[in-house]
């Protein structure tokens, strides 16, 4: 069984975004090299790893590393026949009782935390984190998330409404009317761009962080989603409509 890689090394005095690696994800559609972009980004930041960084377990990986910028992730995605949704070996218990699987495919992350520097962008919005799943066959792209997450008080909340209004339209002047629908899995609103090969969508969604005795803290996570649109069908038929941890939402397809 192949455990996944998990490099974080401490990065030069010059930034992702200062190395021209930051991912402009308007330029993005189903022809895009999801393991090139990441070996790319990877050598430029790190340059060439020593032995030791390489076959690592994620807890081995993850105490050694925790603390360093960037994180590199790459980790195998497999299915088994009673259960087509993809899971990776942190999601292994589910193997427990499966005597054969096969590879589904791979997922490449990239981010900071904390979340002090850009990996993607669109338009004016800055993104610093990026998930990219990629098929094994000629390197196909299956989707990609870039997302990035901002404080949603009473006072930010009006700025982050004009936020996602202001990308909504500035999408829309570029690319057309949007295609807005409630999602089925999670109820929040997905904003959708159709092009001939790849669906370009936004997903503003908020979640709350409390503690005992503390004031409880919300937050507004914008993620922007690209995905070929080849593998829509087969994302739909998935027993689950989770895939390492997105909610999978095609149901207007």
């Amino acid at each position: 069984m192949k455990f996944l890689v998990y490099i974080g090394l401490i990065v030069s005095t010059i930034s992702y975004a200062q190395k021209n690696l930051v991912l402009d994800l308007a330029t993005v559609d189903s022809k895009f090299d999801v393991s090139k972009y990441y070996y790319t980004a990877l050598e430029s930041i790190h340059g060439n790893l020593p032995k030791e960084h390489k076959n690592l377990s994620r807890r081995t990986g993850a105490s050694k590393f925790e603390t360093m910028r960037p994180i590199f992730v790459k980790d195998t995605l497999y299915s088994v026949s009673k259960d087509n949704t993809p899971f990776s070996l942190v999601e292994s218990y589910v193997l427990s009782d499966v005597k054969s699987y096969n590879i589904y495919g791979y997922v490449y992350s990239i981010g900071f935390k904390p979340k002090n520097d850009t990996v993607a962008k669109i338009n004016d919005l800055y993104l610093n984190e990026l998930v990219m799943i990629e098929k094994p066959e000629k390197n196909k792209m299956v989707f990609l998330v870039g997302s990035t997450t901002v404080p949603n008080e009473e006072s930010n909340q009006i700025k982050n409404k004009d936020l996602i209004d202001q990308l909504i339209l500035n999408l829309s002047s570029k690319y057309g009317k949007v295609k807005s629908y409630k999602s089925t899995i999670t109820e929040y609103m997905l904003y959708d761009w159709e092009f001939k090969n790849h669906v370009l969508r936004i997903i503003p969604s908020g979640y709350n962080v409390g503690r005992i005795n503390q004031p409880t803290k919300k937050y507004l996570e914008l993620q922007i989603m690209v995905v070929n649109k080849k593998y829509i069908p087969e994302l739909k038929s998935l027993k689950h409509p989770y895939v390492t941890g997105f909610a999978i939402d095609f149901s207007m397809y």
